[in-house]
């Protein structure tokens, strides 16, 4: 047990710093590991050799990634290995040494196996542009996928692979998709299809209807099913009084070739791997522990793809999973099956809280009902299901008679939890420091008994680090206040935020002139994700769409006070209907909020509205900002006599020619210019020579387009630089985390200080 979870620690270590950390935080964990395991050298050497494994395997992915080129037109033949049928996207493999994989839509009807000639545009996959949004990249890198193809021409069929794993696929899946469509109308089809294909039919109003009762892992592929399945091919093959050993290796390949039909995610391979140790701990008689068990699946799944560690369905899978049987046996009571029922729904719904909340951003009260009434329902539909799809269509008609009046029992208890008003509701996601102290409490209060037998002194003693926890962030709040400001990734348009511990305020809220662009949507999801509940004022630099029209969005959530040119009010109420509190700004204002003063240079020099723009010059503690909106190059030498020298230059006009004159970054000399760009735009922005104006300067650039959002954290002490898609260095951690660890030395402080009277212990573990 100590092996295996020496093993996993450092696979999840390895995993997490090298996708997210600069390698001196490697190096770190080398030396961490040496000195932790200094006097074990088996273990040691194990830990080490896991380390440099893992590490090499994400290389291998790295290489396969970087080698994808973006934009870049293909000419390749492929197979489909893998089939959607939910939206018609496909995963096929290039038929080259590589065997790189790619999604690919389109809208010509492929089966898995065809070989197919394709000829389009390749785009690499990126990580989520803002903070805590869908990884995208992850996600794909996480099914061994590379990229996106987008084919304006449909793929031409050239042959037919004779590989045996894909025609069991495609016949698993067709059997599948046949016999339900065959025994089931259209909404009971979808649900009993996402449930068992692994690709979702759901309509909208019914996964809102799931999420609001907290239960969308019973509609998707998990270990339950596969559970349930084995068991069903257990019950099944013992009619004919087979071998039970041999029975249970037959319905163990049956559901390896299921697994493998529906794309092998996480929480099958974890729960097909579990059985396979319980059957052969049974035949060889050893006695395993299920943690360890649970361990050795971990451990096998990331050694597999370490990007595996990333996907939500892994994480819940095995959280929840641990909480059965590790920590609900402690609580459950003898002879009290309802009681158990309910306590086990509410264990595993509290641990894999913040998860949810990181990724999701909802929780809801409705998971009691939807895991004490629609669980059990829904567990006897999988079972029943299973057993159609396993039997002729002319015996089955109780069982598809049952199911549907299963299914319409379900329906009904959805349409009363909407009309009691009971809905899933939004929170900010979860950083993992707030995730880390989340689980802290319940290691906590999992270990009760054990605190209830420390003295006085130590209760007093640990009441005080709680109380420390929570106290000196708020004070050094307000004696070290931390700006952050950001420049949202928000397409291809402007938007800065700036949020301080009491006001927050934005620059331009981004928008498009596409009435079918979802940037707006894009900003609200990622406001609410980082727990911004208060917005007070907009400063608009002009009315463009891409610079105000998402205005109309934030005002159903804050509706702050606008502040731009004289009349703009009146724009914004004919433009969009809008009518904010508004205020007038004029030349050489002066502004301030919080600790940030803004300056306002306002020279417009004619009646096109890029050169109506005002520029804004913010000064955070010892940094300063040019917020220069469309300004065109006449603009810029308009402005050239006013103190415009900033160490932050946002570029104008997202990069276009006509824009960012020598004379005028000579006179701003900024030490970071920021671009804010829409990934593969048709305007072509940022154009090649304002890129070698900036370059010539030796002025270094991020973009939104590639770096992500933008962003700059500034204290009375210190200032760090970080895009969302750069690795974290040291001095971005210690900056940017710069109150969480001071917080950490004062406690660690008090506790050396303070001592302790007869140690500590928690579990069996003697603290001193």
């Amino acid at each position: 047990m100590i092996i295996t979870t020496i093993i996993l620690i450092q696979i999840i270590s390895a995993t997490i710093l090298y996708i997210y950390f600069n390698p001196i935080f490697i190096a770190i964990d080398v030396v961490v590991t040496g000195i932790v395991l200094f006097k074990d050298k088996k273990k040691l050497i194990i830990s080490l050799l896991v380390l440099f494994l893992t590490i090499i395997h994400l290389n291998t992915i790295d290489a396969k990634y970087n080698s994808i080129k973006d934009n870049e037109f293909l000419d390749v033949n492929a197979v489909v290995i893998n089939k959607n049928r939910s939206n018609k996207k496909y995963v096929v493999k290039l038929t080259n040494n590589n065997n790189i994989k790619f999604l690919v839509t389109t809208k010509k009807d492929l089966e898995i196996g065809d070989k197919v000639n394709i000829r389009s545009k390749v785009n690499k996959a990126y990580t989520n542009g803002n903070t805590y949004m869908f990884n995208y990249k992850n996600y794909l890198l996480k099914n061994n996928i590379y990229g996106d193809i987008y084919c304006r021409t449909n793929p031409e069929i050239i042959g037919k692979s004779k590989s045996l794993l894909l025609k069991i696929r495609k016949l698993v899946l067709n059997h599948i998709v046949f016999k339900l469509d065959s025994n089931f109308n259209g909404e009971e089809s979808s649900v009993l299809k996402s449930v068992f294909t692994g690709s979702n039919f759901l309509s909208d109003d019914y996964t809102n209807a799931v999420n609001a009762l907290g239960i969308s892992h019973v509609f998707a592929i998990s270990g339950l099913h596969i559970i349930i399945l084995y068991t069903i091919f257990n019950k099944l093959f013992g009619i004919f009084k087979i071998n039970r050993k041999l029975i249970s290796w037959i319905s163990l390949i049956l559901i390896a070739i299921y697994g493998y039909a529906v794309g092998l995610p996480s929480s099958i391979v974890r729960a097909f791997i579990m059985l396979v140790i319980v059957e052969l701990s049974n035949q060889m008689q050893i006695d395993w522990f299920d943690l360890n068990n649970l361990t050795i699946a971990a451990i096998i799944i990331l050694l597999i793809n370490p990007y595996n560690l990333l996907d939500v369905g892994f994480i819940f899978s095995f959280l929840a999973t641990f909480t059965i049987i590790y920590l609900y046996p402690r609580f459950k009571k003898h002879n009290k099956k309802l009681y158990n029922y309910f306590l086990l729904s509410v264990m595993v719904y509290l641990i894999l809280l913040p998860i949810q909340l990181r990724f999701f951003n909802e929780y809801t009260l409705g998971f009691i009902i939807g895991n004490t009434i629609i669980l059990p329902i829904f567990t006897v539909v999988i079972q029943l299901t299973a057993i159609v799809l396993l039997i002729p269509n002319s015996i089955n008609y109780i069982f598809v008679q049952l199911i549907k009046l299963c299914l319409r029992t379900i329906s009904y208890i959805f349409t009363t939890i909407d009309f009691l008003g009971i809905h899933s509701t939004n929170f900010m996601s979860f950083s993992i420091l707030m995730i880390i102290f989340y689980y802290i409490i319940i290691f906590t209060t999992y270990n009760r008994h054990y605190i209830k037998t420390l003295n006085d002194f130590n209760k007093k003693t640990l009441t005080n680090m709680l109380l420390l926890s929570l106290i000196i962030p708020l004070i050094l709040n307000i004696i070290n206040p931390i700006t952050t400001i950001n420049f949202v990734d928000i397409g291809q348009g402007d938007c800065l935020l700036v949020r301080q511990y009491f006001k927050s305020f934005m620059i331009d809220t981004g928008g498009s002139y596409k009435s079918e662009d979802k940037s707006g949507e894009n900003l609200m999801e990622y406001l609410h994700k980082i727990g911004l509940n208060n917005l007070e004022y907009v400063f608009l630099t002009h009315f463009d769409e891409d610079h105000s029209k998402n205005l109309i969005n934030i005002n159903k959530s804050y509706n702050p006070i606008v502040l731009s040119r004289i009349n703009g009010d009146k724009i914004l109420k004919k433009k969009y209907n809008q009518g904010n509190v508004y205020v007038s700004l004029r030349n050489k204002q002066n502004i301030r909020i919080g600790n940030v003063d803004i300056k306002i240079i306002d020279k417009p020099i004619s009646n096109e509205e890029n050169d109506k723009s005002i520029v804004y010059k913010l000064y955070i503690n010892n940094i300063s900002l040019l917020i220069t909106g469309d300004i065109s190059g006449e603009y810029e030498r308009n402005i050239l006599k006013d103190d415009i020298k900033s160490d932050i230059l946002k570029v104008s006009h997202h990069g276009s020619k006509s824009s960012s004159d020598s004379h005028f970054l000579k006179k701003v000399r900024p030490k970071l210019a920021v671009i804010s760009v829409g990934l593969r735009n048709e305007y072509g922005h940022p154009h090649h020579q304002t890129l070698d104006r900036l370059n010539k300067l030796n002025i270094p650039i991020k973009r939104t387009d590639l770096d992500g959002n933008i962003e700059v954290v500034s204290s009375k002490f210190f200032n760090s630089i970080r895009a969302n898609r750069d690795k974290y260095s040291i001095i971005h951690f210690l900056v940017e985390e710069q109150n969480s660890i001071i917080t950490t030395v004062v406690i660690l402080l008090y506790f050396k200080n303070r001592g302790v009277k007869n140690g500590f212990f928690i579990g069996e573990t003697k603290i001193r």
